[in-house]
């Protein structure tokens, strides 16, 4: 059972969605045009839809069972920055040269109840890219990648510093609070 499933963008190749019988265009299902060399059959009401593509002249079909509802993110949690924790009311920070990376732990719940630990935990991209948005109060000090949730730190700062996830288009955000410390470079005074 599926909400939603990727399809493939060659040139040439075309797609329907038709009901599971194959007799008639699907009012179960959408076919839309993806952000990223793709495109993605959506269900809009729950049944079985027949994905028919075609390509010089040669047709292939697979069925498809959709769900009738979309799934959305129940709740969010950042749990940590690099293995960086809050313990009780005590904020870590973050040292280092500027420049360096650590990358934050998100854990997501679904409304049918699957988890996502760790979206980011490849450091090179989030598990579901796009699902979560990652901003910086203060971006000059700490940056933030949404893409692969890697923290950069830039500069020193007086007070603490938040980051922020929130769920794209709307939904249950999360912050994460830190201080920031540059490590004193040769010559200079860490005060």
């Amino acid at each position: 059972l599926t909400s939603g499933v990727l399809l493939s963008n060659l040139p040439g190749v075309s797609y329907t969605a038709l009901t599971g019988d194959g007799s008639a265009v699907s009012p179960n299902a959408v076919i839309v045009t993806g952000t990223s060399g793709s495109r993605t059959l959506e269900g809009v009401s729950a049944g079985t839809v027949l994905v028919r593509a075609e390509y010089a002249g040669r047709t292939v079909g697979q069925a498809v069972q959709l769900l009738a509802a979309r799934v959305t993110v129940a709740s969010l949690e950042i749990v940590s920055l690099g293995g960086l924790t809050v313990a009780g009311d005590v904020l870590p920070t973050f040292s280092g040269v500027a420049g360096s990376q650590l990358g934050l732990v998100v854990n997501v719940v679904l409304s049918d109840g699957r988890r996502i630990n760790n979206l980011f935990g490849s450091g090179t991209a989030a598990a579901v890219p796009g699902l979560v948005t990652l901003a910086s109060a203060i971006p000059a000090v700490a940056g933030v990648s949404s893409s692969t949730g890697a923290v950069t730190l830039l500069a020193n700062y007086h007070d603490a510093v938040r980051v922020t996830a929130s769920v794209a288009g709307g939904g249950p955000s999360a912050s994460f609070d830190f201080f920031c410390n540059l490590v004193a470079a040769a010559g200079d005074v860490d005060i």
